[in-house]
């Protein structure tokens, strides 16, 4: 069994990691404050870390205005990935896929 690293007060995006809570299938679950609304998350160390886990989920179901959709589509078509684009957009990556299939449907 690997060493659990400790990451209380390391600040991942705009996660706060407070304590170990428990593991759970093999994840570390670590209880977490978002720092733009502070609620309190219960998120898993690889998440945190990796950066999948950006803030609280609902800080980070930000709406894109039309205008942003239509330049993540340009860009989408002209091969840049998805995780490029949820980073300069910093929204989650499931809002960029959304955004994506709301403008195919769209153009239909």
């Amino acid at each position: 069994m690997s060493k659990r690293i400790d990451i209380r007060g390391v600040i991942y995006n705009s996660i706060l990691p407070l304590r170990f809570i428990e593991n759970k299938n093999t994840h570390a679950i670590w209880k977490c404050k978002c720092l733009k609304c502070h609620k309190a998350v219960y998120v898993s160390y690889i998440n945190i870390v990796t950066g999948n886990t950006k803030s609280c989920a609902s800080c980070g179901q930000r709406k894109l205005s039309i205008e942003e959709a239509k330049e993540i589509y340009k860009k989408k078509q002209n091969n840049i990935s998805v995780i490029a684009l949820a980073k300069e957009y910093n929204v989650e990556r499931s809002t960029i896929y959304r955004t994506l299939k709301n403008m195919k449907v769209q153009k239909k």
